[in-house]
């Protein structure tokens, strides 16, 4: 429930420095790199690069899990990747 999970979110903050690390990284650092690749892209580029990128994070993001985790990739993943690669090139 959405209570019970507030309190696991609570108890995780309070006592775990590698999750409230986390948190930071994924809120600040990675949040302020990609405000700040965006706006520079889209003072420097098309619209339409700019969409292709946005469309191009999910597999990006399924490839840099393989290489730094090692978690696989499985059928889900792979025909999405397929499917937006499929559409890129249409694009």
């Amino acid at each position: 429930t959405l209570g019970q999970a507030l309190s696991q979110l609570h108890l995780a903050l309070t006592t775990s420095p590698t999750f409230r690390f986390g948190v930071f990284y994924s809120a600040y650092l990675v949040g302020g790199a990609c405000f700040a690749i965006a706006s520079y892209a889209s003072s420097h580029l098309e619209s339409s690069v700019i969409t292709l990128f946005a469309a191009c994070q999910p597999p990006m993001t399924a490839v840099l899990e393989w290489i730094w985790e090692g978690k696989g990739f499985g059928w889900k993943k792979v025909l999405g990747m397929c499917c937006v690669c499929c559409g890129m090139c249409g694009f």
